[in-house]
């Protein structure tokens, strides 16, 4: 994988022989949180849900995530939990080439791998 540093971007090149897909792509942004969104949190051992990001649907078929954790470059834990979460954004929006990307991050938070992941998505709707 390798990011696009100036523009924000993430694009998939190639992980476990999957095919790239450049049309999908997250960016980091801010996320309003009275529109609807994903909460994605991290289940650790006392079976707490920390937040950790927010993700929104974006412009055509893109997506914005906006991380609430901040590793510090010596916090090793920390890195490794952004890491996986940036992983399971390529896998989840970028690899599986979804014709309704939203709809696909919607359907996600639901299923049984979401439920027993360490990662979990959550929908929030919109406020109004």
């Amino acid at each position: 994988m390798h990011m696009n540093r100036s523009a924000g971007y993430r694009r998939l090149e190639c992980i476990k022989g999957r095919r790239r897909n450049v049309k999908q792509m997250w960016i980091e942004g801010l996320v309003n949180p009275d529109d609807e969104h994903v909460v994605i949190s991290y289940r650790e051992f006392d079976e707490r849900s920390t937040p950790l990001a927010l993700l929104a649907a974006g412009p055509g078929r893109g997506y914005t995530v906006e991380f609430t954790l901040k590793p510090g470059r010596e916090d090793q834990q920390g890195q490794e939990i952004l890491e996986e979460i940036r992983e399971e954004l390529d896998c989840h929006l970028v690899e599986l080439d979804e014709p309704d990307p939203w709809a696909y991050a919607r359907y996600h938070c639901n299923t049984v791998a979401n439920a027993l992941g360490s990662i979990r998505w959550a929908l929030h709707k919109k406020h109004e």
